[in-house]
This record gives structure tokens, C-alpha cells and sequence, in this order.
């Protein structure tokens, strides 16, 4: 049913940008999120056109819960790899902001994106102030309503795997990282 209703609104934004509907567009758009900006900061402008909206609509995000952010991304992002990549960024930037907002200090998100060694690595990093791991090592959402939530993992381990690559999650110097390996094809 999600998939028929997703391939049925994505549909009907396609119609519309063909007919140069923008404003209809973006209200459409607000209206599935539920969200809503009115100004979409550019943080970053990357090759890839699909990484530069998710990168940069995560980190105006981030903006307004006064978290700060930095991305440093080393290579071109192959065409084939715009989906996955922009999932995994969604994922794990809505975690980083997620956690980061319910601290009650200065937080940072860091973003990198790198080829090395015949993979695509991305590494994204947040502030903590407890350990994570060691109160919740199967990261499991603390969300209440589980069959909505926590998800978001699975989807980024289903990404590794599809791409022969790894997701490792680790703590270091006050900060929660997740690093994900992409092998190149």
C-alpha cells in the first residue's frame, strides 16, 4: 500500500513540474511531510543536485535547533548512487539532529563523504554526551510507537549490504559516529 501510494505522489509532483506548478509543488510536498520551511539554506553545493536539496534541507534543519554543521565531501557522487546516498543522508542526518536536539549544550554534526580504497565512505558524526552504546547498544528507537519508528537503520544496513559494503556505529572523543562503506562498481 506505501509503495502504490508513494509511486502515486511521486506521479503527480512529476506532472506538475512538468507543467511548471512550483508553488503547487512545494505546498504538495509540505503536505506529505508535514514540515515546513520558508527558506531552505545552501550549505553545500556538491555535483550531485539530489544530495546538495537532502544535505542542505537537513542542515537548515539542524540551523534551527542551533546545532551546528560541517560537510566535507571529497569526490563525485556517481549517478547510481544518488538514491541510496540520499536515503542513507536522510537517516542519519534525522538521527544526528534528533539526538543532538534534546542536549542541553553546543553540538556540532559533521558530514563526510570520500572515496577510499575502492568504496564510497560516509561518515557522519554528532555530539553526545553519554555514551549511546553502552545504554542502548541495539540502538533501538525510543520512540513509542515502534511500528512507525525505527526503521531508519534498517534501511541504511539494507544500503550496505545491496552496495557490498559496512555499517559500523562507534563513539569517540564525544561524539556518536556512524561510518558506511559503499564498494565502487
Amino acid at each position: 500500500i506505501l509503495r502504490h501510494d508513494y509511486k502515486n505522489q511521486i506521479e503527480c509532483i512529476r506532472c506538475m513540474l512538468q507543467k511548471e506548478k512550483n508553488t503547487d509543488v512545494l505546498r504538495y510536498i509540505d503536505t506529505l511531510t508535514k514540515r515546513h520551511f520558508d527558506y531552505t539554506e545552501e550549505h553545500v553545493k556538491c555535483s550531485s543536485s539530489v544530495l546538495n536539496a537532502v544535505i542542505n534541507t537537513k542542515f537548515s534543519m539542524a540551523h534551527a535547533y542551533g546545532i551546528r554543521t560541517s560537510c566535507m565531501i571529497t569526490t563525485t557522487i556517481p549517478d547510481y548512487l544518488e538514491y541510496d546516498i540520499s536515503i542513507l543522508l536522510s537517516n542519519l542526518l534525522d538521527n544526528a539532529i534528533e539526538a543532538c536536539s534534546h542536549l542541553d549544550k553546543e553540538c556540532h554534526i559533521i558530514l563526510s563523504f570520500a572515496e577510499v580504497n575502492g568504496y564510497y565512505r560516509l561518515i557522519i558524526k554528532n555530539t553526545i554526551v553519554e555514551s549511546v552504546l553502552r545504554k542502548n547498544h541495539k540502538l533501538k528507537t525510543s520512540k513509542n510507537n515502534r511500528t512507525l519508528h525505527g526503521w531508519g537503520l534498517k534501511s541504511v544496513q539494507d544500503i550496505a549490504d545491496a552496495h557490498n559494503g559496512s555499517v559500523d556505529f562507534y563513539e569517540k572523543e564525544s561524539q556518536f559516529i556512524v561510518s558506511v562503506l559503499l564498494m565502487k562498481h
